[in-house]
């Protein structure tokens, strides 16, 4: 019988930035009280699920929804900086709504193409803008690296992460993601490559 691995991988909660639709990418932003309080409430809702161990960005707004979710399971949190959301260079920091309004129809490969590098409609402001292929091709063989530990993992990652992933994966419905904090991709990952089982807090909207 093939040996088969279900991983959670969940978007962080909330934090003041993300209320503020400010893009973050690497830097590190804490939770906000919000964003404490939907970690606790991801607990709940996977309270059925037995993990065998937990993952998580080394960027304090996961590292935080991991510890929170781990508190009172005997589990400790591994992190790493494979996880983190992808960068978005001198652009962190900026209102989204206001980059989009600025650049119009030149910031759409940034959010709608798995790989905006190969467009060449790409503004040159957006050039060290990590792809959402870039950030999966760090994830994929990490998520890879930690099938063995058991079968069941948790793993605390960011939107831009989930949303590539989703993209890898060809799931047409989703072809323009939206993930909610502590929104999740199940997935089972076997001898044969990823597999989406199940999700929850995603939908497909405008960017």
């Amino acid at each position: 019988m093939k040996k088969t691995c279900d991983i959670y991988l969940v978007r962080h909660g909330e934090t003041d930035w993300n209320k503020e639709k400010r893009m973050q990418g690497s830097i590190d932003i804490p939770l906000n009280d919000e964003g404490r309080a939907q970690a606790r409430a991801l607990q709940k809702r996977l309270e059925n699920v037995s993990f065998d161990a937990v993952y998580s960005s080394d960027l304090c707004r996961a590292k935080e929804t991991a510890e929170i979710f781990a508190h009172g399971k005997d589990l400790d949190v591994t992190t790493s900086a494979l996880l983190r959301e992808r960068s978005w260079g001198d652009h962190e920091g900026q209102i989204l709504t206001e980059v989009k309004a600025k650049y119009g129809a030149s910031f759409k490969p940034l959010i709608e193409e798995f790989d905006h590098h190969i467009d060449d409609q790409i503004h040159p402001d957006f050039l060290q803008v990590e792809s959402y292929s870039s950030a999966v091709n760090r994830v994929l063989p990490f998520l890879t690296g930690i099938k063995e530990e058991g079968k069941s993992l948790l793993v605390v990652s960011h939107s831009g992460v989930l949303k590539g992933l989703l993209l890898y994966l060809k799931h047409e419905e989703f072809k323009y993601p939206y993930v909610d904090n502590t929104a999740y991709l199940h997935l089972e990952l076997s001898e044969t490559g990823f597999r989406l089982k199940g999700y929850e807090g995603v939908s497909s909207k405008p960017a």
